[in-house]
């Protein structure tokens, strides 16, 4: 498979409500393009969480969710501090607690028939992450640059197909890669 580079600015970012109708989510990548809310195979999205509730269930999914502004929060008594992913299931009902005011958190949800890898990379020089399949890297904060592209805070870049990314500047990311489970 030959690889694509396609730029994800934030500004193209598609805004629509929760799927429980408690708040907004910037829906940076849903596969298939263009696929509802309840029939996607994975999607990537931010989202801003101003106070203590449930989650939205996503029957099937597997969730990873990074706390990238604010102080964490916690899912079910679990604590979730900044920038640690944390890795739980889309069929029960989560509930979520505030640590001290709102965050804005990253997430990857996908059907269990994906395998999830998401990580927190801290770039102070160039350096290469795999892509293989499906990447993505998004830019926390900080200035980056992916393949001669460049990231500010929300963009990100989709990679498909065998590869690296080499990525430069001074920031946070985060690498994601989601594959058929096998």
């Amino acid at each position: 498979m030959t690889r694509e580079l396609s730029l994800l600015p934030r500004a193209a970012h598609a805004r629509m409500p929760w799927k429980n109708g408690r708040g907004v989510t910037e829906q940076i990548l849903v596969e298939p393009e263009g696929a509802p809310i309840d029939a996607f195979a994975w999607r990537v999205s931010t989202a801003i969480v101003s106070e203590g509730g449930e989650f939205s269930a996503f029957s099937g999914c597997e969730r990873v969710l990074v706390v990238i502004e604010g102080d964490g929060l916690s899912l079910d008594g679990v604590p979730v501090p900044p920038l640690a992913p944390h890795r739980f299931s889309g069929d029960d009902v989560t509930r979520a607690e505030l640590a001290s005011g709102p965050i804005r958190d990253f997430n990857v949800i996908a059907r269990r028939d994906y395998a999830i890898g998401c990580d927190v990379v801290h770039v102070t020089s160039e350096r290469t992450l795999a892509t293989g399949g499906d990447a993505l890297l998004y830019c926390v904060r900080g200035a980056l640059t992916c393949d001669g592209r460049e990231l500010g805070a929300g963009d990100a870049v989709r990679a498909r197909g065998d590869g690296r990314f080499t990525v430069g500047g001074d920031g946070v990311a985060i690498h994601v890669r989601v594959a058929p489970a096998t």
